[in-house]
């Protein structure tokens, strides 16, 4: 990532949600980061990031940490819509990224806040999963995980 970030001139993070983190790293990183979002996006300009931030068996994906949903919510509330992206070797050796539409991620009303974090991770994730071959879809299945309310 190191190669490809000074190539596209892109900032690298260290994940918002992790382990290594106290609470208040964690929330001083998820400010940064949604300032850094906004600033971004208001010049027109991408934010990419990688939502679970850690790669599950065999490359598929994984579930996201806890909060991360309720992030992406927040990602969401700041007005940033969702485009997903999805790189893969498909087939072996051959690098594919996978554009989605953009989306909105509107937390509908009769999803309450302690299903949230789950149904916002799901909604993304299943997006994800829908760009990338059926081996990487991990333990999201694509036309059960998008459900638009």
């Amino acid at each position: 990532f190191g190669r490809l970030a000074r190539l596209f001139d892109l900032i690298l993070a260290p994940p918002v949600l992790n382990d290594h983190y106290s609470s208040a790293q964690g929330a001083a990183a998820v400010r940064r980061f949604l300032a850094l979002a906004r600033e971004t996006a208001s010049r027109g300009h991408l934010v990419a990031m990688a939502p679970e931030g850690r790669e599950g068996p065999l490359g598929a994906l994984t579930s996201l940490p806890p909060g991360a949903g309720r992030f992406l919510l927040l990602l969401a509330r700041a007005g940033l819509p969702f485009l997903p992206a999805a790189i893969s070797e498909d087939p072996p050796g051959q690098l594919v990224v996978r554009f989605g539409p953009v989306f909105p991620l509107a937390q509908p009303p009769q999803v309450g806040k302690a299903v949230a974090d789950d149904w916002a991770a799901g909604q993304v994730m299943g997006r994800l999963a829908s760009l990338l071959p059926e081996e990487l879809w991990g333990i999201y299945r694509p036309l059960q995980s998008v459900q638009t309310g």
